[in-house]
């Protein structure tokens, strides 16, 4: 998931969307060449000193769901996480319920998605 404040929104769009296309590639990546997807991350790994097997980091990008969209069920579970949130049932409360019609810009990423 991104996350960007509405001053990047609006000062930087382009760099938003252009950051969404190369995610939106990325997911293409894994859904479609799943294989090649695990030796990128498995060399990524490995340039940050760690060695993960190719067949561990495969096994785990596979069991991962990829979708670049906001599912009805992300919208739930943030919509039930900022009600807890204003109830005070989790540290570091805010004061009411954002509206997510708002704050889940999808306009971007429908900006991403026409050029790919």
């Amino acid at each position: 998931m991104l996350t960007v404040t509405n001053k990047i929104l609006k000062e930087q769009p382009d760099a938003v969307v252009a950051y969404l296309r190369g995610w939106l590639r990325a997911v293409r990546l894994l859904k479609e060449e799943p294989e090649k997807a695990a030796e990128v991350y498995t060399e990524e790994q490995k340039s940050l000193g760690r060695d993960v097997p190719v067949a561990v980091i495969d096994k785990a990008l596979r069991r991962m769901r990829w979708e670049p969209d906001i599912a009805p069920a992300i919208e739930r579970y943030l919509g039930d996480q900022a009600k807890d949130l204003a109830a005070g049932t989790i540290e570091g409360r805010i004061k009411a319920v954002p509206d997510l019609t708002k704050a889940l810009n999808k306009d971007l990423l429908v900006k991403a998605k026409a050029g790919r």
